[in-house]
């Protein structure tokens, strides 16, 4: 079997890419791997950075693994991408699946996701064409977002999925919400989330008086917004997840996903509402179809 017999089946591809990073990383200078790890598993493997630090929050790109996604893989740009921090590393699982591809994105190297689509469009003519449900008013979905026909995203609060009180910001939840459609996220824009405030909040306190009595339960919808945030030079669509109000100061409270941290809004304060987007469609779509938001 050689690594040019690309029109082997998909398990077939999966041993040629495996092969390929165990033969680059056991021959030292073959590929510029620095401080690249392998992790093999029984029915996977991953090629990821060296990374001491959790949360680790940022994008995950997933798709099947074909030949073009191969080619994407092994191409020495995109090696030279993870070495150089722009892509943390990716997984594979070698049985087909939707998500049987996962390449990881930090917020922190967002300009990774920027470089892949450039690789993807330019080099390889993938059609890169978002599809984000929902609409700007009310809502879009955040659950998957698709770029192509077999390629999507979604937002991931922890690449390493460790264990945290609030299951909202608990990474397996989002993974639950692509993979299962449960909860649905919402990503609310900002003139709806002002004409529909107690609603959304009545919502949001019983599922917080639930999750006191039954702290593994799952909303069957959870809210968030969108804030538009610099990073570097470009501008990026970061997900703040509402997690209750103080009614004492009239503040919305809500988790950062990127920021790591809790922020407050008052709702009295027009200036201060402006920072949540009242087009989360139309922003997530612009970031998905060139990687950066023009603002």
């Amino acid at each position: 079997m050689t690594r040019n017999n690309l029109g082997n089946k998909r398990s077939d591809l999966y041993d040629l890419l495996e092969e390929f990073y165990k033969d680059a990383l056991f021959f030292e200078g073959a590929l510029n791997l620095n401080d690249i790890l392998y992790n093999p598993s029984v029915d996977h493997f991953e090629i990821v950075r060296e990374y001491n630090s959790s949360p680790y929050p940022g994008i995950k790109v997933h798709s099947y693994l074909d030949d073009t996604i191969y080619k994407v893989l092994t191409d020495p740009a995109f090696i030279n991408a993870i070495s150089a921090g722009l892509i943390f590393g990716f997984k594979v699982y070698e049985s087909p699946f939707p998500k049987q591809v996962t390449i990881y994105i930090g917020f922190d190297n967002i300009g990774g996701y920027s470089f892949l689509l450039n690789l993807l469009k330019n080099k390889y003519n993938v059609n890169i064409s978002p599809k984000v449900l929902g609409n700007d008013f009310p809502y879009a979905y955040l659950n998957r977002l698709y770029i192509s026909k077999n390629m999507f995203i979604r937002y991931s609060t922890d690449f390493y999925d460790e264990m945290v009180k609030d299951l909202r910001i608990s990474d397996s939840t989002w993974r639950s919400a692509a993979d299962n459609n449960r909860p649905n996220i919402l990503a609310l824009a900002r003139d709806y989330l002002t004409s529909n405030f107690r609603n959304i909040i009545s919502d949001v306190n019983k599922w917080n008086s639930i999750f006191f009595i039954h702290p593994d339960s799952i909303p069957d919808s959870m809210y968030t917004v969108i804030t538009l945030q610099k990073v570097g030079n470009i501008a990026v669509p970061v997900p703040q997840v509402i997690l209750g109000f103080d009614p004492s100061k009239n503040k919305l409270i809500t988790y950062d996903i990127y920021r790591r941290s809790e922020y407050t809004y008052n709702m009295n304060d027009e200036k201060n509402l402006q920072y949540i987007s009242n087009h989360p469609v139309t922003r997530i779509s612009e970031f998905l179809s060139r990687g950066y938001i023009q603002i």
